[in-house]
């Protein structure tokens, strides 16, 4: 496993902005980018389908960062 995508899945809202989730997003990032080739895609910025599909075929691991769940 070399190829690693990282999404930030955190929708914002009054409530709750999102903070918690960009942080460990960050993190998790900064800590596999050293070992690993890493992608990431932060859903609440937008994104093009045909990209991500790309990204996804790329992916031999896909690491969701959604606090909400």
């Amino acid at each position: 496993m070399e190829n690693i995508l990282v999404l930030n899945g955190h929708e914002y809202y009054k409530h709750s902005r999102g903070e918690l989730n960009q942080t460990m997003f960050d993190a998790i990032v900064e800590l596999l980018e050293p070992h690993y080739n890493v992608k990431t895609t932060v859903l609440k910025d937008g994104f093009n389908k045909e990209e991500e599909q790309e990204k996804m075929l790329w992916a031999d691991a896909v690491i969701l960062s959604n606090t909400d769940l």
